[in-house]
């Protein structure tokens, strides 16, 4: 007998078996089992069996058990309800959810268990609706269904991570009803073949959209047989057939009508796209669209497309990399579509207003009134057919070292709108032509309308577009660099070198970088060929020599009075005032007549370069140690000999270079008094073995070279004392100084990097000259016993040469060659100095000295200590 249920059951734990069993069969009634209980009915299940009735059953709960052993049907005429949830387990031989036309089913499977030994079929001849949601997993032995007759709509929904459905035979939506599928948010649905709107006037749709939602079929999914039918595939959902080697199948069959879309349909909103992974995407004998309508930038599509149809690009970027054998038209009206496969086989592309086209595959016609971007920075892309050009179109090439965009047609090219220009960098040469479009059959006589460099290339360069009867051709040519260098001086030597070069025919590809410039830019650049570097080496000599002639005139040096010993006679200011006698000194105290001495002296340094000039700031540093030996010729006058060795560097502000210097140096000196004046002199020789290194960024160049500089050095002065009181002395001086360094012609070469702005130098001689004078103060007393002497000196120097220049030419580019100045001292500047000596014994005696110059360019500052030793 069946079991009609017009009033609530509750199964409550325990157990329930029957045959039939009728929930709402013609007024409401409801059956639940719940808490671990287990029903069993071995016919039928029916709920809401009669138009006007509602029947729910509902299974709650771990361990609640449902089994069916023949059919069961949700909303036969009326409505009807099935709820599996929270751990329960259910078993059924088939299910139907709206069986009738009147029937409404509705099951919701939510955190449970289902499992289906026949055929589920969502939306019968009424209407059907099956949720499986909540990480629930539900089986399907043989079909799924939905939207069976032309009356049926039927909808079925899988969401959630971890819920699952898997059919055994194949899934239909849109059997000859309505039928729509969803899964979504990481819900996976497993089938053998999908198909969409089997029959003529049905409708099916499916979406599946979310990070790792799957529908994973086998053999193909075909959206649309004989009906109409919809697949949306968005935000990370994923479509797999057949592990990748499947196909999806649009419009199968002649009548049908399908439509694919990435992202979003075409007209809404774009979305994030799905992923499609199949081996071909057919286009059947119906009425085929497939839309990417999404939001990524690099959406790559690696499927066979075959078949007639339409392709819309909507939105996003997406990147056709198959062989395809497509035959229908491609319309771009938004976003990127780039083919770096073939789609020469179909019938025509058409890229819209605000569209982009690019890669590095092959076309049919081509109609562009958006922006044509052949390559993949840079490449060549094919048209097998005829290129139109619209009047609103861009056609942006790009172009990278010595390689550009290219188009290549095999018909005909109707130009028209605008060529934009894009540099990518890299090496490049004004002797390099570019073919950026080339038509088989010819131009017509037509152009673009629009060259447009922009920022695509430097201020130095300028672009040239030509035509011939078939080609588009680009070459690029230095503009006259004075231009943008007017000032300093530096810089526009320089660039005036360049430009007469450039005039007499010197290709300057090697300097291409600094060209390619902004305006600002350039003369910055340009300075950086100066080789203002190189200045430092002469400048190093002379900081060298004039130090090493101070030493060896050493104003203390013991011995060279003309009473020797006495604590504070001074070599260059004599310390007996005019018409003064000079005191005689008793024989054992007669000065010895050699004396050996030892010195440690170095200096400290800038000079500032000129704005005018465009000369850097040049930082300057050497430490050094020399040894000397006197001989006392007469009474009141000696002579001897000295050598140092040392080293020096210098660097230029603006990262121009820097430069470091072995130094050996030797000399001749000699004193003389002449009662209250006294006269000396020294001359002297330095080799200084020169590393100078400089970089070029815009070039990448780095370059190097050694080379020697010698210095003739000599100085002559004279000082009187012409004041003497309470062991203090008072003594004008004056002094002549000149320094010649010499340094040979060279040819730089790179010791990283490039070797572009390499410099050929001239051979130089830079000559230092200077007077002095100035006044000293000498003072003599006694430390413990000791005999201390000091002094203070005060000079004004007057520069008469100051050589800091350097004349070359940039090597291998005949006719480049100009002059630039470095940092020089100020035409006057103060010399100060102070000095103190302690005598040890009769023979031994220690010195220290400070000394330094200023001026309104030059700060320098130097100083020695010295140990002497007389026998």
């Amino acid at each position: 007998m069946p079991e009609r249920r017009d009033r609530p059951t509750n199964l409550i734990g325990g157990a329930w078996s029957g045959n039939y069993l009728y929930v709402g069969y013609r007024g409401q009634g409801s059956f639940t089992a719940s808490g671990g209980a287990a029903a069993n009915f071995a016919a039928f299940v029916t709920t809401g069996s009669f138009a006007g009735s509602a029947g729910t059953i509902t299974l709650s709960g771990a361990g609640t058990t449902w089994f069916n052993g023949n059919g069961h049907i949700v909303g036969e005429s009326g409505q009807g309800t099935y709820q599996i949830l929270a751990g329960a387990r259910a078993d059924d031989r088939a299910v139907t959810a709206g069986y009738n036309a009147t029937g409404v089913g509705a099951v919701t499977v939510s955190g449970a268990t289902w499992n289906i030994r026949g055929t589920l079929m969502t939306g019968y001849a009424g209407r059907g609706d099956v949720v499986i949601s909540n990480g629930s997993s539900a089986a399907v032995a043989v079909n799924t269904n939905v939207g069976e007759f032309a009356s049926a709509r039927g909808a079925l929904t899988i969401d959630g991570a971890g819920s699952k459905l898997k059919v055994g035979g194949y899934s239909v939506f849109g059997m000859s009803g309505q039928g729509s599928g969803l899964v979504s948010n990481g819900a996976v649905v497993q089938t053998n073949e999908g198909i969409l709107a089997w029959q003529t006037g049905s409708r099916g749709d499916l979406r599946v959209t979310g990070t790792n939602s799957q529908w994973l079929g086998s053999r193909y999914l075909m959206v649309g047989n004989l009906g109409v039918a919809e697949t949306t595939i968005d935000s990370g959902g994923r479509v797999r057939i057949d592990d990748g080697r499947g196909m999806l199948v649009i419009a199968n069959s002649a009548g049908s009508t399908g439509t694919v879309n990435v992202g979003a349909a075409a007209g809404a909103v774009a979305r994030a796209p799905g992923f499609i992974d199949v081996a071909e995407i057919r286009f059947g004998r119906g009425s085929a669209r497939l839309v990417f309508n999404h939001t990524d930038t690099n959406y790559v599509v690696g499927a066979t497309l075959t078949g007639n149809g339409a392709i819309l690009h909507e939105s996003g970027t997406t990147i056709l990399t198959g062989m395809n054998t497509f035959r229908g038209t491609t319309t771009v009206n938004g976003g990127s579509l780039i083919v770096n496969g073939s789609m020469a086989a179909s019938s025509g592309l058409t890229v819209a207003a605000g569209a982009r086209l690019g890669g590095s595959g092959q076309l049919p016609s081509t109609t562009v009134n958006g922006t044509l971007a052949p390559g993949n920075s840079p490449g060549t892309l094919t048209v097998n057919g005829n290129l139109t050009m619209g009047a609103g179109s861009v056609y942006e090439a790009e172009i990278q070292g010595a390689v550009a965009d290219r188009v290549n047609v095999t018909g005909k090219a109707n130009l028209a709108g605008t060529l934009r220009l894009a540099w990518l960098g890299g090496p490049s040469s004004f002797t390099t032509s570019y073919t950026l479009l080339s038509a088989q059959g010819g131009l017509g006589g037509t152009g673009f309308g629009t060259l447009d460099s922009g920022s695509a290339f430097g201020a130095g360069i300028a672009t040239n577009l030509a035509y011939t009867s078939n080609d588009v051709m680009l070459t690029l040519s230095p503009k006259p660099l004075a231009g943008f260098v007017a000032s300093p001086l530096n810089a526009f030597s320089v660039a005036a070198g360049l430009d007469r070069a450039v005039a007499g025919g010197a290709d300057p590809s090697t300097l291409f970088g600094i060209y390619n410039l902004p305006a600002a830019a350039i003369p910055g650049a340009v300075n950086q060929l100066s080789g203002e570097a190189h200045t430092a080496a002469p400048a190093m000599a002379v900081s060298a020599a004039d130090q090493f002639l101070r030493v060896m005139l050493d104003p203390f040096a013991a011995g060279r009075g003309a009473t020797g010993s006495a604590p504070g006679e001074a070599s260059f200011s004599g310390l007996v005032r005019k018409g003064a006698d000079v005191p005689t000194t008793p024989a054992f105290l007669d000065p010895p007549p050699y004396t050996v001495w030892g010195a440690a002296f170095g200096s400290v340094g800038r000079t500032d370069g000129s704005a005018r000039i465009g000369s850097a700031k040049r930082d300057l540093d050497d430490a050094h140690l020399a040894v000397g030996a006197d001989v006392r010729i007469m009474p009141g006058t000696v002579a001897g000999f000295a050598v140092s060795g040392g080293s020096a560097r210098s660097s230029l502000s603006g990262g121009l270079g820097k430069a470091e210097a072995d130094v050996f140096q030797a000399g001749l000196y000699g004193t003389t008094r002449l009662g209250p004046v006294n006269l000396a002199a020294a001359f002297g020789y330095g080799r200084l073995e020169n590393e100078i290194k400089r970089s070029i960024p815009v070039l990448g160049s780095a370059l190097s070279s050694s080379y020697a500089t010698t210095a003739w050095s000599g100085r002559l002065q004279a000082s009187a004392a012409v004041l003497s009181w309470n062991g203090l002395t008072f003594s004008p001086l004056a002094a002549l100084q000149a320094i010649q360094a010499r340094s040979p012609a060279l040819t730089e070469a790179n010791w990283a990097g490039a070797n572009a702005g390499a410099l050929a130098l001239a051979r130089r001689n830079d000559m230092t000259s200077r007077s002095e004078l100035g006044l000293q103060l000498d003072y003599a007393s006694g430390l413990n016993g000791l005999p201390v002497a000091g002094y203070l000196r005060a000079s004004w120097a007057h520069y008469y040469q100051r050589d800091a220049g350097l004349s070359a030419s940039i090597a291998g580019l005949t006719g480049a060659g100009f002059a630039v100045e470095g940092a020089r001292p100020a035409r006057n500047s103060a010399l100060l100095a102070a000095g103190l000596d302690l005598k040890l014994s009769p023979s031994v005696t220690l010195g220290a000295r400070l000394d330094g110059e200023l001026s309104g360019t030059t700060n320098r500052l130097g100083g020695q200590a010295q140990v002497r030793v007389s026998f």
